[in-house]
């Protein structure tokens, strides 16, 4: 990805002088201080050249991706079908990872070029080199940026029926928030009607921290429990169709039941995946992930589950995948074939591994004839029967290598035709329509059912907590005797805190009235720029390789496998909806402007850091050049 450019210097070292008669005085030869501080120099600037290429390598990296991006826009908009719209998407995916893998390579030369001009220079220009690389880093990240935004731009295309579904529950999310300081208004203006003296005040605080204790240890429980139990039903319900489980290292027992558990077509869909893997470069698509399972959330509950259930590819793009493996095979059986070869017949010679085992076989029985007859005479030679053993031993040697080669090619061709007979079958089983595919169906119905219990026990959890949240109490809050703590104020904003700022005279009801009318006016102002407030993500399980130093010696040993939780974050797709182009319109625009500005820093912090190392002569730290002969020559 990277380039190397090079700098070109011009150094006026010697005047050539005309005149004879100061020819013998002169030394030719650069001195040692000179050629260092050249060097040096030469050096330096050959790294800031470099450096400088990371902002013209962003800047490309930046240009193909979206270039990748508009001619994949294209194409989808050409066909607006539902497979050009997951292929899109698909594209979208691809052209982001490539662009951050990119970015990061050339974050990474950016770094190991700012360190060749620190090792050759004095503070002032290792300050300006921190500098121009500080610029440099805002240049790239900013880049960075305006590619993922524009990648999300994108997304929208692809789903704005999700997103719409999202906005929606983001909308309702608002209200309610919006609902529950209107009710705290009312609330606060019906205690200042009252005149709520302290001890009126303490009541209700008693009353709501009852509520709470009874949620946190009773109905909390208990809803959670049904939760665990939904959860348990839908994983058991889930696990034959199942193919993306992970497992780790130390779960080798439980992969191989979940394995031999797993219905017919999902082995068979798992089959064809792989294959998709092993030919990726042939760009085949056998399996599409069925995008109709997405189990919602109920309304006003950001609760939901997604169930994976596939199908496999139409039309030409099977065809075509079913065709690259089967061409693959095919070629794989015959190049093992040519391999194996065959013994020599009236007409031909022998071929292969059979050939040469038939040659050197035949040979051997020639060797040995010869040696059984130089050994019958009486005048034996026997430089001749030990170069006839030496041959006899090669041979044998040779013998058992065609021998294994034989065995190998043999046996490679047996499991080529038993693995294209495998698939032949696997693309049965997959079949449209076939028994399998039916029973595949039936069990994905199950599975939805599960994960829509399960998320209304999610939802269930959800209502409680919610009514815990709006207290303000926790489990933490609390004593042994079921009483708050002394001191606890409750979470601030929650109707607990609201009393206890108006019993300890912290605040008024004004305030916590204006408060109120605060979170009212941003809820509002929230629906109407269509954005939500945070970052909204969910967990994925997931496996990863982690270096293991078993002696402690600072090399990695080996490889272990780790199974984690991976934090995503949903795509704007999943978070926007069509009312909001206008602002992430503006968000690109925004990061344009930036970038220009970033660009003019780096250029000056370049220009400024070039001058200074072409005027570091005397800051460079060489050697004293050795006498000759004891006398300075009139060079020096």
């Amino acid at each position: 990805m990277r380039k190397k450019f090079i700098a070109v210097y011009a150094l006026m070292a010697v005047l050539a002088l005309g005149s004879t008669t100061l020819t013998s005085c002169v030394d030719d030869n650069e001195s040692a201080s000179v050629t260092a501080i050249r060097n040096a120099k030469a050096e330096q600037l050959k790294a800031l050249a470099t450096l400088s290429t990371a902002q013209a390598e962003a800047a490309k990296i930046q240009a193909e991706a979206e270039a990748a991006l508009r001619n994949a826009q294209a194409e989808w908009q050409k066909e607006q079908t539902e497979e050009a719209k997951q292929k899109f998407a698909a594209q979208i995916e691809v052209i982001k990872a490539e662009a951050e893998r990119d970015i990061a390579l050339a974050k990474k030369y950016a770094l190991q070029y700012e360190k060749e001009i620190w090792d050759n220079a004095d503070a002032k220009i290792q300050a300006m080199v921190s500098d121009y690389q500080s610029a440099l880093q805002d240049v790239i990240d900013t880049k960075q940026a305006l590619i993922e935004a524009k990648i999300d731009y994108a997304h929208i295309e692809v789903d704005s029926t999700l997103a719409e579904a999202k906005y929606k529950e983001f909308v309702i999310g608002q209200n309610q928030i919006i609902a529950q300081n209107e009710a705290d208004i009312k609330r606060l203006q019906a205690l200042a009607e009252g005149g709520a003296d302290k001890t009126a005040l303490a009541e209700q605080m008693e009353v709501l921290a009852g509520q709470a204790y009874k949620m946190l240890y009773t109905d909390l429980p208990a809803v959670e429990e049904k939760q665990a139990e939904a959860e348990k039903a839908k994983d058991v319900a889930y696990l034959p169709i199942n193919i993306d489980k992970p497992f780790t290292s130390d779960q080798e027992h439980e992969k191989m039941e979940w394995e031999a558990g797993l219905l017919p077509y999902a082995k068979g869909v798992q089959t064809l995946k792989a294959y998709e893997a092993e030919y990726s470069y042939e760009d085949i698509k056998f399996i599409e992930a069925d995008n109709e399972t997405y189990v919602a959330s109920i309304e006003g509950c950001y609760e939901e589950e997604a169930v994976t259930v596939y199908t496999r590819s139409k039309g030409s793009d099977f065809v075509k995948a079913t065709q690259v493996v089967e061409n693959a095979l095919n070629q794989d059986i015959a190049d093992a074939t040519a391999n194996l070869g065959a013994k020599k017949t009236a007409t031909e010679a022998g071929t292969g591994a059979l050939g040469d085992l038939e040659q050197a076989e035949a040979d051997l029985k020639a060797k040995q004839a010869a040696l059984a007859a130089e050994n019958a005479k009486p005048d034996k030679d026997q430089s001749v029967i030990n170069r006839l053993e030496g041959e006899i031993d090669d041979l044998n040697v040779s013998i058992e290598q065609y021998k294994e080669s034989v065995a190998q090619y043999t046996e490679e061709i047996a499991d080529l035709k038993q693995e294209l007979k495998d698939f032949q079958a696997t693309l049965e089983v997959v079949k449209e329509g076939s028994d399998a595919q039916k029973q595949y169906i039936e069990t994905a119905k199950t599975v939805l059912k599960a994960a829509e219990a399960y998320v209304t026990a999610k939802h269930e959890v959800h209502k409680v907590q919610s009514a815990i949240d709006l207290i303000g109490l926790s489990k933490y809050d609390f004593n042994d005797n079921m009483e708050v703590k002394a001191g606890v104020q409750g979470t601030n904003g929650t109707e607990y805190n609201q009393l206890y700022k108006l019993y300890s005279n912290t605040a008024d009801v004004e305030a916590l009235i204006a408060a109120c009318e605060k979170n009212i006016a941003e809820a509002k102002k929230a629906i109407e720029r269509g954005e939500m407030t945070s970052s909204t993500y969910h967990w994925e399980p997931g496996i990863a390789l982690v270096p293991v130093d078993e002696d402690n010696d600072g090399n990695i040993d080996y490889w272990q496998e780790q199974q984690f939780d991976i934090k995503v974050y949903d795509t704007l797709d999943e978070r926007f909806t069509e009312t909001t182009r206008a602002m992430m319109e503006e968000n690109i625009k925004r990061l344009e402007e930036e970038l220009a500005v970033y660009e003019q820093i780096a250029n000056n912090y370049k220009a400024a850091l070039d001058a200074a190392i072409q005027a570091s002569d005397s800051d460079v730290n060489v050697p004293e050049t050795p006498e000759e002969g004891g006398e300075e020559t009139p060079a020096e």
